[in-house]
């Protein structure tokens, strides 16, 4: 197996070789570099990259962008570096990259940023808090809204970083096995997870912003939050981006 980054990111190379619980070595290069990544049974067991080993080299390619891959199955590492779970790996990869994305956001920005910036109506993304909290009062949990192209909060409600990351990427890998799929077909304007203890999470897709709601159905029902909440919160993206 072999393609380009391009088609295929280093987080759905590793989730894909995790999930499908395969023993084998991905070799990544990009420009001039070449970062071996070593997986058994599903797990990351040891990662090296120039003088680097370990969890680092996972966190350093997550960044690559471009560049080619090529896997040789079955071949196992001779040592073991990283322990942590592959999801825990990816989190924290997402978590480094969100730090990176809000200290590139303290520089100054260029022309095309500050145009984009501009188009992003903060206030209106507060009302859309705001919003939620008349609608479902003590059910609303969490929220938070962020850009998908970093998915750094930009306003929300007992936010929780880590898991904006996390669904940042979720709803990124998601849309891109749909329509990779035989249904090629992407997602629409958000999707609903049901968690435990009656809880549910919604991620709200629209444009290039996302809005990210923890309910606790306890106390409200499924029809308002989909009837009611979830129509508010459409229009009120979009007309954050106008």
């Amino acid at each position: 197996m072999q393609g380009s980054l391009t088609e295929m990111s280093v987080a759905d190379l590793i989730q894909h070789n995790c999930q499908n619980q395969k023993t084998a070595l991905y070799r990544i290069r990009n420009d001039g570099q070449l970062a071996c990544l070593y997986f058994s049974n599903g797990e990351i067991v040891h990662a090296e990259l120039e003088d680097m080993e370990g969890e680092e080299v996972i966190y350093e390619v997550l960044k690559w962008e471009a560049g080619t891959f090529d896997l040789d199955a079955g071949v196992e590492s001779s040592k073991t570096t990283i322990k942590r779970k592959w999801q825990a790996l990816l989190l924290e990869g997402a978590r480094l990259l969100d730090e990176q994305s809000l200290i590139g956001a303290h520089s100054e920005p260029n022309e095309s940023q500050k145009g984009k910036d501009n188009k992003m109506n903060i206030k209106k993304l507060n009302k859309v808090v705001e919003d939620l909290q008349e609608d479902l009062g003590s059910a609303l949990l969490s929220t938070a809204s962020w850009k998908t192209s970093d998915g750094q909060p930009l306003a929300g409600y007992n936010t929780q970083p880590k898991s904006t990351a996390l669904f940042n990427e979720l709803a990124r890998s998601l849309n891109k096995t749909l329509q990779d799929s035989e249904m090629d077909l992407g997602l629409g304007n958000y999707f609903l997870i049901n968690l435990e203890n009656n809880h549910v999470a919604v991620d709200v897709i629209q444009g290039e912003l996302q809005q990210g709601i923890l309910v606790d159905l306890s106390k409200t029902t499924l029809g308002i939050l989909i009837n009611v909440t979830l129509p508010k919160v459409i229009s009120g993206l979009k007309e954050a981006t106008q």
